[in-house]
């Protein structure tokens, strides 16, 4: 999509210039910062979402578990009329 992108702006297909150009930006105004600068990122999830989310895992646990018991018992039936 970038590559589209540039191409369309007129750029050609040697991106080789662009690259270096870039490359040259990140290397001058590159910043290291400290992992605690982004202690806002942190997000607190509330007791409501915990539950929703323990529901919906439960939810598709018993499912899965119908199915398979389902495809036993049918594995099973089919196994005792052809015997």
């Amino acid at each position: 999509m970038i590559m589209t992108h540039i191409t369309a702006q007129g750029y050609g297909k040697d991106f080789v210039p662009i690259v270096d150009h870039v490359a040259q930006m990140v290397a001058d105004q590159f910043v290291r910062k400290q992992f605690a600068d982004f202690d806002y990122l942190q997000i607190e999830v509330s007791d409501t979402s915990i539950y929703i989310i323990w529901g919906l895992e439960m939810s598709l646990l018993a499912f899965y578990m119908y199915r398979c018991i389902k495809s036993f018992l049918h594995r099973r039936r089919k196994m005792t009329l052809y015997s």
